[in-house]
């Protein structure tokens, strides 16, 4: 028993299923083959919401491994200025680090129970990718004259 897909002649375009018992050699090859064709059809429907999926999973695989920072090194500067901000949680404290080599300061979090000392100089880590623009500097230490 063979499972045959057709389409009547008409204006109706929907396909009609029938079982066919015996072998396909009665039938034309050029009946063959459209049937072939159109079955095929409906197989690569199904088949087509999964290769979505998978080409948005491999397009943000690809984003987040290219977000991730390559090097990075320690910089000194001076802490000019602070910034504390109130939420829920508590508050943050921002510092404001005038480097060496910066025209305009760079904002550092301070991490909980680090006093805040403005004038002194600091040690950040520049962490960074080489092939972009993307920086970020993180508080180590306090550095003593």
């Amino acid at each position: 028993m063979y499972l045959v897909l057709a389409r009547l002649p008409g204006k109706s375009r929907a396909p009609v299923y029938a079982t066919f018992k015996g072998n396909l050699k009665g039938l034309k090859r050029e009946q063959n083959t459209i049937l072939d064709k159109e079955l095929a059809k409906e197989q690569y429907k199904k088949y087509v919401p999964f290769l979505f999926i998978i080409l948005f999973l491999l397009i943000v695989v690809a984003l987040i491994t290219d977000i991730k920072p390559t090097s990075s090194e320690v910089v000194m500067g001076t802490a000019v200025n602070y910034k504390s901000t109130l939420h829920d949680e508590g508050h943050d404290i921002d510092i404001y680090v005038q480097l060496e080599d910066k025209e305009k300061p760079v904002r550092v979090r301070l991490p909980k129970k680090v006093p805040i000392l403005i004038g002194r100089k600091v040690a950040l880590n520049k962490v960074y990718r080489d092939n972009s623009d993307y920086k970020k500097f993180i508080f180590l230490r306090y550095i003593d004259d």
